[in-house]
């Protein structure tokens, strides 16, 4: 099935803004960021997140973050910008997992909607 490890896995990641910041409501693989993790976590679903931080599907990731916008615009009543975005990293070497740490990671792709216009029907 698989050939080789991805050696900078990249992981989706959802957050809304509010009067207080911003707060991660989805991360792959996280127990606290767990926002529809049944749709995020099945297997179609993780295939496609995958693939959407490959430069050759820009287009349908900008697409399936707008439509994430809709989604968090009507879960996150008090939110006021939804940004989705993946977190890249190289995979920790054996000693560094050993150790418990993480390698250091970069924001990539990161989409910013405005909720407002998206409540109110304004594409």
């Amino acid at each position: 099935m698989f050939v080789a490890p991805h050696v900078h896995p990249a992981r989706l990641r959802v957050e809304v803004e509010d009067a207080s910041g911003w707060h991660a409501v989805y991360e792959a693989r996280s127990d606290e960021a767990t926002w529809r993790r049944a749709f995020f976590d099945h297997f179609r679903m993780r295939s496609v997140t995958f693939r959407y931080a490959w430069p050759p599907f820009r287009k349908p990731y900008d697409a399936f973050a707008a439509w994430l916008a809709d989604r968090a615009a009507d879960d996150f009543p008090d939110a006021t910008r939804v940004r989705v975005s993946y977190t890249k990293r190289r995979s920790p070497s054996p000693e560094e997992v050993r150790a418990g740490t993480r390698p250091e990671g970069r924001t990539i792709l990161a989409r910013t909607f405005e909720l407002g216009p998206l409540r109110e029907g304004v594409p």
